[in-house]
């Protein structure tokens, strides 16, 4: 069972962000609505056409990343939010991404005759990521996998427990994936 990271998880790449935890809170409600009362009070954030409308549980965990990893630029990128790569923006809305995918079951509901719902969608990328995590290492994937140039590694990564691992689940020839990169749009000058 994971749980929420906070101030005091020294687990690498774990400290307290407040814009993410908001954002996550507002992805995670599954609002379909992407004109926000910020970051520039107004400004919308675009996603390719139908994406925020698709009501597929795939696409809006990967909307939800995408909103996720855009406030994070926004926040620390400086004059060209959208040229900034860190660490903490990525593994930030991956976290996103995989409570946003993991929470699918909870948001299903019975049809309107009182059936069942169906059962969850799945997705061999996103399940995996949901393993990742679940085993501790979604700090370790993305330094692994996703690590830009210029990166600085942060403290505590488990390099040889995450190769351990990786080796157990097959993950030799891995790659990642990144479906839906939106951006911010001012709408007023």
């Amino acid at each position: 069972m994971s749980r929420a990271p906070d101030a005091r998880d020294t687990r690498p790449g774990r400290r307290a962000r407040p814009g993410l935890a908001l954002l996550s809170i507002l992805a995670l409600a599954g609002c379909g609505i992407y004109t926000l009362g910020g970051p520039g009070h107004g400004d919308r954030f675009v996603v390719p056409p139908g994406a925020a409308t698709n009501p597929d549980a795939v696409v809006q965990s990967w909307v939800a990343y995408s909103l996720a990893r855009s406030t994070c630029q926004l926040e620390h990128g400086g004059d060209a939010p959208s040229h900034h790569r860190s660490f903490e923006c990525e593994l930030g809305p991956r976290e996103v991404l995989v409570e946003r995918w993991a929470g699918r079951d909870a948001r299903r509901n019975p049809d309107a005759e009182g059936a069942p719902a169906p059962p969850p969608q799945q997705d061999e990328y996103l399940d995996l990521l949901v393993r990742v995590r679940d085993a501790g290492f979604l700090a370790e994937y993305v330094w692994h996998y996703l690590r830009e140039p210029g990166w600085k590694e942060p403290e505590g990564l488990r390099h040889s427990a995450f190769e351990a691992w990786r080796a157990r689940e097959g993950l030799r020839w891995h790659r990642p994936r990144t479906r839906i990169i939106g951006y911010w749009m001012r709408t007023r000058g």
